[in-house]
């Protein structure tokens, strides 16, 4: 965790910071990655304060990112599962967005993930488990946070088979008083004095970055976006998630996760040029809630060199590969090995 403090005790601008499955070796390798690349140091790893914190759910030794959201949000440790719930899942647990809403501040969510997932959930919703995705749309309608930007509801919004069904969630959310949009030209438009914002990038999450889909907004871009909206006499508090990270490190996809760290810490530096202008009245806080994929930084068979570099050649993520490599099998009557390779050495 790193954290960069307003003198005040009661800062007027708050950005919380989580990069899901982010720990220490994705900072280092990313910072290492970084600097072989040209992209420079990582700037949360240079943060004056810095601390150590231990995730462990309630109930079992590795936390799931519903327990863990539900911490950071909330304060008090709950089981795997959890969604800004006590432990048995009897007691609704209050967030620190919702007692900065409750003192005046704005509030705003954004996510490289869907939005109804579980670590931006802990933040607004109140359900036993993290599945109950439908439920939780609903109570990201309730809560009325001004700006949620990011993902979707990730194909959830029409769930009829939910026994909480009340409709489409972003027809709820319009009659709801929110603007939804969900093209790259509206939400540029966006700006000050349009109300509660509800933007999506994407109907699932947002395309990796290494993938280069450049039509569609960007976590840095939900971060400035979000600040231009929220500033107000009041202040504002923000949680901005790096969900991605977590997604790469289930798969083990190592040039993916690195450059999601490094998407992460575009959008801080966005937060940063904003403290640089209140200095005295912004708090900067950057945590993960737990590490994902045991990434490791050493290896005897190298004689411990990490060869990271070489990873700038993956071109794109595993799961847009698989989509070419079956595109192109389509295409071509007599694909073979050898046009796999060819691939391989293209994308690889």
């Amino acid at each position: 965790m790193g954290a960069l403090f307003a003198d005040d005790a009661n800062p007027k601008y708050v950005f919380l910071f989580i990069g899901d499955g982010m720990s220490t070796p994705q900072r280092m390798m990313a910072e290492e990655f970084a600097r072989k690349v040209g992209h420079g140091e990582l700037l949360i790893n240079h943060f004056p304060s810095h601390a150590t914190t231990r995730t462990v759910s309630a109930n079992s030794l590795v936390t799931d990112s519903a327990a863990a959201g539900t911490a950071l949000a909330c304060g008090e440790k709950t089981n795997n599962g959890r969604i800004g719930m006590s432990v048995d899942g009897s007691r609704r647990l209050e967030s620190v967005a919702e007692v900065a809403h409750q003192n005046g501040k704005k509030v705003g969510i954004v996510t490289s993930v869907t939005i109804n997932h579980a670590t931006p959930a802990s933040f607004y919703a109140h359900r036993p488990s993290r599945s109950q995705y439908y439920g939780i749309g609903l109570d990201l309608i309730d809560s009325n946070f001004e700006y949620f930007g990011g993902g979707g509801f990730g194909g959830y919004a029409d769930n009829t088979k939910s026994s909480a069904y009340r409709g489409n969630l972003y027809e709820l959310a319009e009659k709801a008083g929110y603007k939804v949009v969900s093209d790259p030209e509206a939400f540029h438009a966006l700006k000050p004095g349009d109300g509660k914002v509800l933007a999506r990038g994407c109907e699932q999450a947002l395309p990796y970055t290494i993938d280069g889909e450049t039509d569609v907004p960007t976590l840095e871009d939900f971060t400035r976006k979000g600040i231009e909206l929220l500033d107000n006499p009041n202040g504002f508090f923000m949680m901005i998630e790096g969900g991605s990270i977590d997604w790469c490190g289930h798969a083990n996809e190592a040039a993916t996760n690195l450059m999601e760290v490094l998407a992460l810490d575009k959008a801080v530096r966005a937060a940063l040029e904003f403290a640089q202008k209140h200095p005295d009245e912004t708090l900067i806080v950057v945590t993960g809630d737990h590490e994902t994929g045991g990434m490791t930084m050493g290896f005897a068979g190298t004689g411990y060199a990490l060869y990271v570099d070489r990873l700038a050649k993956q071109k794109c993520s595993i799961g847009r590969f698989g989509e070419l490599l079956k595109k192109a099998r389509s295409a071509k009557e007599d694909f073979d090995f050898d046009d796999a390779c060819a691939m391989l050495t293209k994308y690889f």
